[in-house]
């Protein structure tokens, strides 16, 4: 070999190197089909000098092909078009599953060539796989200069097409995903719409609760009031005790609906968060607390430092219900100990309120957070059932979790968060 033809292949090979380096970051920036696809076409062409270069892929039939990319001679008049597997050199290599360099098998007829075919002395083609199984390929038509493709130029189209092959399904899988995506923006913007929907039937109920149903509570209360002031004279102790009764539960009944309208209240506000000193706030709360019990012997802890990014309306009625709560559960103990302190609970940071009060069975935990599943009889503890309902949702809406540990007699320990990162402070 003479040294001019060792040059010449040299630069065949480095010229052959760059199309592949450039054929390969096309490849990895685009991610769209159709433009991934027409990039890898316009580059393969120039890379084996083919007058036409087209890539067919399988129609999900399977029977048929479409040519979803062309670049060269007649690219306008090929692309889009559609042929049964059983037309032309590209019908043959998807059929078949095996590569084809023309002139080199008998078993294509010439026959069924299609129009721009025609006339080419040269063609050749290789098939593109997802996995084991033939998707489409990649084809030749007509070598510049009326030359042959040759067994090199397989062998550079079989390099490229294991890279194209990838790509196709990746550039489909992000398809997938961009409509899937698509199809998640709709539903959300659905049930955003039937979210507002429900929040305004909500207010509508809320409104008919707070003025509606009112005001017949009031006349029952008002009502049973008088007939035992008016008539107590008439009225024995059995009727007496059956007004009474009757007030109560009128009581009752007004104080579920304040219980309703404020856990209304907290799905439906507006939140506005700020920086929150949780000692300063719990510590306030305490204090109205011990006015209201002066006679009961009560320690209560606090930590220092403590403070949380969220809204102080919601904070101030869920560190509120909590305190009562553990007040409340620890009424018959001789001394109630309440403790509000930071810590970590499986490897995250949260605050923690602990009583040593009754406590509850946690087979029931399950319960623990709907509205008006209590956990203890009307006659042992008084309450309407929603005070934790109120907790939790006040939680959730600021993106926190809320956990809880009790046993019967033992107190129980209510672990939570707002949002982990907003606690400030290490731990106990």
């Amino acid at each position: 070999m003479h040294e001019s033809d060792c040059l010449q292949q040299l630069r065949d090979r480095e010229y052959e190197l760059q199309v592949l380096q450039e054929v390969g970051v096309a490849i990895a920036s685009k991610l769209r089909l159709p433009e991934l696809l027409q990039l890898v076409a316009d580059k393969v062409r120039v890379l084996i000098s083919a007058e036409t270069l087209l890539i067919p892929l399988l129609d999900t039939t399977r029977e048929s092909y479409t040519y979803a990319a062309v670049s060269g001679k007649h690219a306008d008049d090929i692309v889009g078009t559609n042929f049964p597997v059983t037309i032309g050199m590209c019908g043959w290599v998807l059929s078949n599953n095996r590569p084809l360099l023309y002139g080199e098998s008998d078993q294509w007829s010439f026959n069924q060539k299609a129009p721009w075919q025609t006339g080419r002395p040269s063609a050749l083609m290789m098939p593109l796989y997802a996995g084991e199984v033939i998707t489409g390929g990649m084809s030749g038509t007509g070598k510049e200069g009326g030359a042959s493709f040759t067994v090199r130029d397989m062998e550079l189209l079989k390099l490229i097409s294991a890279q194209v092959s990838i790509a196709i399904e990746n550039a489909r899988l992000f398809e997938e995903v961009q409509s899937l995506v698509s199809s998640l923006e709709s539903k959300v913007q659905e049930r955003t719409l039937a979210l507002q929907v429900a929040n305004q039937e909500l207010e509508a109920f809320a409104y008919s609760v707070s003025h509606d149903l009112r005001a017949p509570l009031r006349s029952i209360d008002g009502f049973s009031l008088a007939l035992l002031e008016d008539y107590a004279g008439s009225l024995d102790a059995e009727g007496k005790d059956y007004l009474e009764r009757l007030r109560a539960n009128a009581k009752r009944m007004g104080q579920l609906i304040d219980a309703l309208l404020t856990l209304s209240r907290v799905s439906r506000s507006e939140m506005k968060k700020s920086m929150i000193d949780v000692t300063a706030l719990a510590s306030g709360l305490v204090q109205k607390f011990g006015e209201s019990e002066p006679d009961r012997n009560i320690e209560i802890e606090i930590e220092s430092g403590m403070t949380v990014q969220g809204d102080l309306g919601q904070v101030d009625a869920l560190l509120t219900n909590l305190l009562s709560n553990a007040l409340k559960y620890t009424s018959k103990v001789d001394k109630a100990t309440i403790k509000l302190f930071r810590t970590v609970r499986n490897g995250k940071p949260c605050f923690c309120i602990s009583d040593n009060g009754a406590g509850f069975d946690m087979a029931r935990v399950a319960k623990l957070f709907q509205p008006f599943q209590r956990l203890h009889t009307a006659k042992e503890f008084e309450g309407t059932g929603v005070g934790l309902a109120t907790v939790q949702r006040i939680i959730h809406r600021h993106g926190g979790w809320i956990r809880a540990e009790a046993s019967v007699g033992n107190g129980a320990a209510f672990f939570f968060t707002l949002a982990q990162d907003d606690i400030n402070g290490g731990s106990t």
